[in-house]
């Protein structure tokens, strides 16, 4: 195998830098058509439940376990599959580039008949930044209260209890597909509404 990636690496220093940058755009637009389709399929295993089939609890421990996918990629995945199917546009800005999988999942939440045109061609090219103040602007959060308080200290025994009760959680049928919340990407500074932000730190 080794010798396979070493002879594609010396593929890739004969290539000119115009040459590299095409091949490198041309493999990226493949790869959204294919988490395009990726979620297409989620989406359908979702509605079928043929995960529990399968012998998984749900849909969230299918795509790990089953996929091998990462948990944060999941989160997003299922995020986008849940209305994929009532808003085919995110998918086709997916699949097309013009929405990356990090921006599908922040609008999808959002979407409505009225306004899913429109959002997903603000989402469109932006960052992530970008496009959570979008997000804050249709759907504000409460905003942090200011106040200081010592975090409470935890054992390791306490810490393997607390991932014991997150893994159980997250695998109950009745519960919304999304993975535990200790793995789920938390941002030090999040848009709360347009002009304010929640900031999470920790100081000695």
């Amino acid at each position: 195998m080794s010798e396979k990636v070493n002879a594609y690496f010396a593929m890739l220093k004969r290539l000119s830098n115009e040459s590299l940058d095409r091949s490198a755009r041309e493999i990226a637009v493949r790869e959204k058509h294919e988490v395009a389709c990726l979620i297409a399929h989620i989406a359908e295993i979702r509605d079928r439940r043929s995960y529990v089939d399968l012998g998984y609890g749900n849909l969230f421990e299918y795509c790990v376990l089953r996929l091998n996918l990462s948990e944060g990629s999941v989160y997003r995945r299922t995020q986008v599959a849940a209305v994929c199917q009532k808003f085919p546009q995110i998918l086709e800005a997916l699949a097309a580039g013009s929405l990356h999988l990090t921006a599908a999942s922040l609008i999808a939440a959002c979407l409505t008949a009225e306004n899913a045109e429109s959002l997903i061609a603000a989402a469109a090219g932006k960052t992530r930044r970008e496009v959570e103040k979008i997000t804050a602007a249709l759907s504000p959060k409460e905003t942090f209260e200011p106040s200081l308080r010592k975090l409470p200290s935890r054992t390791p025994e306490l810490n393997g209890a607390v991932r014991a009760v997150e893994r159980s959680e997250a695998v109950t049928p009745e519960m919304p597909i999304i993975p535990p919340a200790g793995q789920r990407p938390r941002d030090l500074i999040q848009p709360a509404t347009e002009d304010r932000y929640n900031i999470r730190f920790s100081a000695g």
